[in-house]
């Protein structure tokens, strides 16, 4: 039987209970939680959230939230040239040539995603991952991040991502089949529930 992720797409029919981060939730609870989805960023980890590119300009809000390091996939055009990070003492990596596309690699970034996320963790920070919705680039890097550091299973990181962020995080094929070959790599691939 194929793992349920790699039916195309995500949101196949046989995946959505799989994937639905509205399972046995009242109607109130569900509207409770929409209205946090767009509160952008949102808490992904303790110490990760997951915005657009909006929300990464809003320089009080991220400092309320101890956001220390921005670590950008908006692609061209889109970097917030015009944001002074670095008076503020935020740290910043802008990833141009990032696209939104199925044949797009975005897992090529995630050596770094990683370890800008372990300098900012380890020296008691917090990473903001965004891209122009905060949708599907800085929610591939997102899932990884929770698959590898919580170790735990595909469908589960992605589950606790969509928890925070909405059902529509993570809906490109392409990243999907990435991140099923990084869970199969890392033996998370059947640990889900």
């Amino acid at each position: 039987m194929r793992h349920p992720f790699l039916l195309p797409p995500l949101l196949a029919h046989t995946a959505r209970p799989l994937l639905d981060w509205k399972k046995d939730l009242s109607n109130s609870e569900i509207q409770d939680r929409q209205l946090e989805h767009q509160n952008l960023p949102v808490k992904v980890l303790p110490h990760l959230y997951l915005g657009n590119n909006p929300s990464a300009r809003r320089i009080e809000r991220l400092r309320e939230l101890g956001i220390t390091h921005v670590f950008n996939v908006a692609g061209r055009g889109n970097g917030n040239q015009d944001v002074d990070y670095k008076s503020v003492g935020i740290t910043q990596v802008w990833k141009e040539e990032a696209e939104d596309d199925h044949s797009y690699k975005i897992l090529q970034h995630l050596d770094e995603f990683k370890a800008f996320v372990k300098e900012a963790k380890d020296g008691g920070g917090k990473v903001l991952v965004h891209c122009v919705a905060g949708v599907n680039r800085s929610g591939a890097l997102a899932v990884a991040e929770v698959m590898i550091g919580e170790r735990c299973g595909v469908l589960e990181a992605v589950r606790r991502t969509r928890w925070a962020r909405g059902n529509f995080c993570v809906v490109n094929g392409g990243f999907q089949t990435e991140l099923i070959h990084l869970a199969r790599r890392e033996g998370l691939l059947d640990r889900e529930k």
